[in-house]
């Protein structure tokens, strides 16, 4: 908390452990012209989108930016998840 916020409002996103996402893991569209804005993934799976980076990676990786893929059976040291609750009720 000791940093500004990011666009969204979150403090504190990058470098302490991956984050797992809401968003499924998919590709983006190519044709997309623009590209989303702000893409969910498919409509289906279980696989997860994780970002921001851990302790143990390289500096590149370090952004929310940067995306890698997870699934709900996956356990490593380095991913955990935020909680986050809207001000709107959700679905």
């Amino acid at each position: 908390g000791e940093k500004a916020p990011n666009p969204w409002g979150l403090k504190d996103m990058a470098g302490l452990v991956y984050e797992w996402c809401w968003d499924r893991f998919g590709a983006y569209p190519e044709d997309a012209d623009p590209p989303p804005a702000d893409p969910a993934g498919p409509e289906d799976g279980d696989r997860r989108v994780v970002r921001g980076g851990s302790f143990l990676s390289p500096p590149f990786d370090l952004r929310s930016a940067f995306r890698d893929v997870g699934g709900p059976d996956i356990r490593f040291v380095v991913l955990g998840l935020r909680c986050v609750r809207s001000r709107v009720r959700q679905p």
